[in-house]
Protein backbone atom coordinates (compact mmCIF):
# COMPACT_ATOMS: atom_id res chain seq x y z
CA UNK A 1 0.00 0.00 0.00
CA UNK A 2 1.58 3.38 -1.14
CA UNK A 3 1.61 6.00 1.53
CA UNK A 4 0.45 9.85 1.20
CA UNK A 5 3.69 11.38 0.30
CA UNK A 6 4.77 9.24 -2.39
CA UNK A 7 0.56 9.92 -3.92
CA UNK A 8 0.86 13.86 -3.43
CA UNK A 9 4.18 12.92 -4.93
CA UNK A 10 3.10 11.67 -8.54
CA UNK A 11 0.37 13.92 -8.60
CA UNK A 12 3.37 16.84 -8.45
CA UNK A 13 5.44 15.09 -10.81
CA UNK A 14 2.28 14.68 -13.61
CA UNK A 15 1.25 18.29 -13.20
CA UNK A 16 4.80 19.39 -13.63
CA UNK A 17 5.39 17.39 -16.56
CA UNK A 18 1.96 19.07 -18.44
CA UNK A 19 2.83 22.52 -17.34
CA UNK A 20 6.38 21.97 -18.42
CA UNK A 21 5.05 20.64 -21.65
CA UNK A 22 2.36 23.62 -22.09
CA UNK A 23 5.28 25.75 -21.33
CA UNK A 24 7.78 24.48 -24.37
CA UNK A 25 4.66 24.47 -26.33
CA UNK A 26 3.93 27.73 -25.86
CA UNK A 27 7.69 28.51 -26.16
CA UNK A 28 7.65 27.60 -29.22
CA UNK A 29 5.33 29.64 -31.15
CA UNK A 30 6.30 32.51 -29.16
CA UNK A 31 10.37 32.06 -28.65
CA UNK A 32 10.75 35.35 -26.63
CA UNK A 33 9.28 38.20 -24.19
CA UNK A 34 7.80 37.97 -21.24
CA UNK A 35 4.84 36.09 -20.32
CA UNK A 36 1.85 37.78 -19.46
CA UNK A 37 -0.87 36.96 -17.26
CA UNK A 38 -3.28 36.32 -20.35
CA UNK A 39 -0.92 34.13 -22.14
CA UNK A 40 0.03 32.38 -18.47
CA UNK A 41 -3.48 31.49 -18.04
CA UNK A 42 -3.56 30.03 -21.98
CA UNK A 43 -0.29 27.83 -20.49
CA UNK A 44 -2.27 26.63 -17.38
CA UNK A 45 -5.47 25.37 -19.55
CA UNK A 46 -3.30 23.46 -21.76
CA UNK A 47 -1.38 22.00 -18.88
CA UNK A 48 -5.36 21.05 -17.27
CA UNK A 49 -6.11 19.70 -20.91
CA UNK A 50 -2.89 17.42 -20.56
CA UNK A 51 -3.54 16.17 -17.52
CA UNK A 52 -6.80 14.95 -18.65
CA UNK A 53 -8.80 17.99 -16.33
CA UNK A 54 -8.16 15.88 -13.67
CA UNK A 55 -8.05 18.94 -10.93
CA UNK A 56 -10.71 20.89 -8.76
CA UNK A 57 -10.54 23.24 -11.26
CA UNK A 58 -11.82 21.36 -14.01
CA UNK A 59 -15.28 20.23 -11.46
CA UNK A 60 -18.74 19.88 -13.66
CA UNK A 61 -22.04 20.04 -12.30
CA UNK A 62 -21.69 16.62 -12.15
CA UNK A 63 -19.39 17.23 -9.04
CA UNK A 64 -21.06 19.48 -6.96
CA UNK A 65 -24.72 19.11 -4.79
CA UNK A 66 -26.84 16.39 -5.17
CA UNK A 67 -25.15 14.66 -8.33
CA UNK A 68 -21.39 14.16 -6.49
CA UNK A 69 -23.03 11.55 -4.41
CA UNK A 70 -23.80 9.56 -7.69
CA UNK A 71 -20.87 10.49 -9.53
CA UNK A 72 -18.05 10.48 -6.62
CA UNK A 73 -15.99 7.66 -8.01
CA UNK A 74 -16.73 8.28 -11.41
CA UNK A 75 -14.62 11.58 -11.71
CA UNK A 76 -12.04 9.90 -14.51
CA UNK A 77 -14.92 8.59 -16.74
CA UNK A 78 -16.83 11.37 -16.40
CA UNK A 79 -14.15 13.85 -17.50
CA UNK A 80 -12.54 11.22 -20.18
CA UNK A 81 -16.43 11.36 -21.57
CA UNK A 82 -16.28 15.25 -21.06
CA UNK A 83 -13.35 15.26 -23.55
CA UNK A 84 -14.31 13.07 -25.86
CA UNK A 85 -17.77 15.48 -26.34
CA UNK A 86 -16.26 19.12 -25.59
CA UNK A 87 -14.52 21.07 -28.33
CA UNK A 88 -11.10 21.11 -26.42
CA UNK A 89 -9.67 18.24 -28.30
CA UNK A 90 -9.29 18.12 -31.95
CA UNK A 91 -10.55 15.36 -33.65
CA UNK A 92 -7.18 13.68 -33.91
CA UNK A 93 -6.39 14.26 -30.56
CA UNK A 94 -9.93 12.44 -29.58
CA UNK A 95 -8.60 10.09 -32.41
CA UNK A 96 -5.08 9.36 -30.72
CA UNK A 97 -6.90 9.15 -27.16
CA UNK A 98 -9.28 6.56 -27.99
CA UNK A 99 -7.11 4.39 -29.61
CA UNK A 100 -4.59 4.71 -26.59
CA UNK A 101 -7.67 4.16 -24.21
CA UNK A 102 -9.42 1.37 -26.34
CA UNK A 103 -5.99 -0.42 -26.43
CA UNK A 104 -5.77 -0.07 -22.75
CA UNK A 105 -9.16 0.05 -21.44
CA UNK A 106 -11.28 -1.64 -24.23
CA UNK A 107 -13.91 0.58 -26.25
CA UNK A 108 -15.79 1.20 -23.55
CA UNK A 109 -13.27 2.85 -21.51
CA UNK A 110 -11.98 4.89 -24.18
CA UNK A 111 -15.20 6.13 -24.69
CA UNK A 112 -15.66 6.73 -20.85
CA UNK A 113 -18.26 4.54 -20.23
CA UNK A 114 -18.08 2.75 -16.95
CA UNK A 115 -18.33 -1.15 -16.66
CA UNK A 116 -21.86 -1.61 -16.05
CA UNK A 117 -23.05 0.89 -18.55
CA UNK A 118 -20.98 -0.89 -21.07
CA UNK A 119 -21.55 -3.94 -20.91
CA UNK A 120 -25.47 -3.90 -20.67
CA UNK A 121 -24.79 -1.53 -23.59
CA UNK A 122 -22.95 -4.15 -25.36
CA UNK A 123 -24.99 -7.23 -24.56
CA UNK A 124 -28.14 -5.55 -25.25
CA UNK A 125 -26.49 -4.96 -28.69
CA UNK A 126 -25.41 -8.26 -29.39
CA UNK A 127 -28.97 -9.62 -28.50
CA UNK A 128 -30.39 -9.39 -31.98
CA UNK A 129 -33.32 -11.90 -30.79
CA UNK A 130 -35.23 -8.38 -31.11
CA UNK A 131 -35.14 -8.55 -35.04
CA UNK A 132 -36.68 -12.06 -35.19
CA UNK A 133 -39.51 -10.91 -32.84
CA UNK A 134 -40.37 -7.37 -34.78
CA UNK A 135 -40.27 -5.75 -31.86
Amino acid sequence: MQDKGSLELEKKSVRLGAWYTAYREFREIHPTGAVTNTQRAEILNRADLLTANMSRASNSQLHTGVASLTTQFLTYQLRTTELMLGNRLTTGAKLRMAAVYAGLYGMPGALGLTRSSSVRFFQRSSDRSWLCHGQ
